[in-house]
């Protein structure tokens, strides 16, 4: 079962503690090969990096089952 709500957003939603703090936000997976991970040190938010970039020729493939575990 899955509990939660998924968002969407872009670098600056993700740069935004309160916009993360009023969604509900407490998981974030950055797929990216450049943005930071803006609130690691915060101990109530769990981040999971994929380094991927922003191409049509990025293949994702590769990070499915890393991706389905990190979201469980």
């Amino acid at each position: 079962m899955l509990v939660g709500v998924a968002y969407k957003g872009n670098e600056r939603d993700a740069a935004n503690r309160q916009l993360l703090k009023d969604a509900g936000i407490n998981h974030v997976l950055n797929v990216t090969s450049h943005v930071p991970l803006h609130f690691s040190d915060d101990v109530t938010m769990t981040y999971h990096h994929i380094p991927a970039s922003d191409s049509g020729c990025q293949n994702l493939k590769q990070f499915f089952n890393e991706i389905v575990a990190f979201i469980g």
